[in-house]
C-alpha cells in the first residue's frame, strides 16, 4: 500500500502542476483559460501566443463552413471547429499548432 502512494502521490502532483490547458467546456471557460495560458506564457512569447490564437481561429474557416453557417445563420458551426481546434492545448503547444499551419 505505501508503495502504490509513494508512486500515486507524485504521479498526481507532476499531473496538477502541468501547464494550463485550454477548457472549452463553455464559453466562459474559454475565455477564462485563453487568458490564464497566455499569462502563464513568458512575456516575450505573449505576442506569438496571440498571433497564434489569430492563425488557428482563421484556418478553421473556409468558404463551405462559411456558407454552412450561413445557411444555418449561426456562427456556431465556426465556434465549435475552433473549440475541437484549441481544445486541451497549452501555449507552447498553441503556438507550435500556428507555426505548422503557417507553413501551408
Amino acid at each position: 500500500m505505501k508503495k502504490i502512494l509513494g508512486i500515486a502521490v507524485p504521479s498526481l502532483f507532476l499531473v496538477a502542476c502541468g501547464d494550463p490547458k485550454i477548457d472549452v467546456s463553455s464559453d466562459k471557460a474559454l475565455a477564462r483559460s485563453i487568458q490564464i495560458v497566455r499569462d502563464t506564457l513568458a512575456q516575450e512569447k505573449q505576442p506569438l501566443f496571440d498571433d497564434a490564437i489569430n492563425t488557428i481561429t482563421l484556418s478553421q474557416i473556409s468558404a463551405e463552413t462559411l456558407t454552412r453557417a450561413g445557411v444555418k445563420n449561426e456562427s456556431a458551426v465556426i465556434e465549435e471547429q475552433l473549440k475541437r481546434a484549441l481544445a486541451g492545448k497549452t501555449g507552447e503547444e498553441i503556438i507550435a499548432y500556428a507555426d505548422v499551419l503557417s507553413e501551408y
